[in-house]
């Protein structure tokens, strides 16, 4: 899907947001054990996971964040219309199992930058509301009250890659890789790759490599406290020492969220 995968940095901190409170129906985030080099779970345990779907394929991953809209990335709709489009939801199967909803309206953000990954975000309207059970929740979003999270782990799911260059996986995965600061992570991109990092985005990842999210992994989430924090965007290989996976930063788009969905 997208280009770079990150590395974490224990001891760095980085501005994460607040929870909103004042939402109802939302979905918790069991604490995983440590997609690459993370473990098969169930869709009961991440339940506003959900896979985008692009003529009939398995595209990406996107999240559930009202009972009509789903959160994905810019990159995720880039071969995606309403008409070849459709949500599956409350599985930890890619392509079997859950339901099948149809796509109202794609929303992708009109500053997307494809060479660089920037304001890779976009919003998904359902036709009918999805019907709330164990399989399927909604995640909460920040607000934009900035919270210091110092070497916490966020955690990130998806049916993408279980290893570099491998085939994506079946059935549902889960990874923790702990966030990284941003000023590290614009250096290691901007002197190792001469690629740029902007304060749209968020870094996380080992520093020894090894944990990262996956190709097929894009669009789907990294939440930190039952907070959707973070969506899969893009990386320079996958889970390699020393590139950090980067993602959306969801906090700095949460008034362009509330300007399309009200949320």
């Amino acid at each position: 899907m997208s280009m770079l995968n990150l590395v974490a940095f224990n001891s760095f901190i980085i501005p994460i947001i607040a929870i909103v409170i004042d939402q109802q129906n939302y979905a918790g985030s069991p604490s995983s054990s440590r997609i690459i080099g993370g473990k098969e779970v169930n869709i009961t345990d991440y339940p506003y996971l959900v896979a985008v779907e692009v003529n009939k394929k398995f595209n990406c991953a996107g999240s559930i964040i009202a009972r009509t809209w789903i959160l994905t990335g810019a990159e995720c709709l880039s071969r995606a219309s309403v008409s070849n489009t459709r949500i599956r939801i409350g599985t930890s199967f890619v392509s079997k199992g859950g339901q099948l909803r149809e796509v109202l309206e794609l929303i992708r953000h009109a500053n997307y930058n494809f060479i660089n990954g920037d304001y890779d975000i976009a919003l998904i309207a359902l036709y009918q509301r999805i019907p709330l059970s164990e399989y399927a929740q909604i995640i909460r979003l920040p607000d934009n009250t900035n919270v210091d999270l110092d070497g916490r782990l966020g955690t990130a799911m998806g049916w993408g890659e279980i290893r570099e260059s491998g085939p994506g996986s079946s059935v549902l995965r889960a990874v923790d890789i702990p966030i990284v600061n941003l000023d590290v992570c614009r250096q290691v991109y901007n002197t190792s790759h001469g690629l740029k990092v902007t304060s749209r985005m968020l870094c996380a990842g080992f520093w020894d490599g090894g944990k990262a999210t996956g190709v097929g992994d894009g669009g789907g989430p990294l939440v930190v406290d039952s907070v959707l924090i973070g969506i899969t965007s893009w990386s320079v290989g996958r889970g390699r020492p020393e590139d950090p996976e980067v993602l959306t930063n969801v906090a700095y788009f949460r008034d362009w969220i509330t300007h399309y969905t009200g949320i």
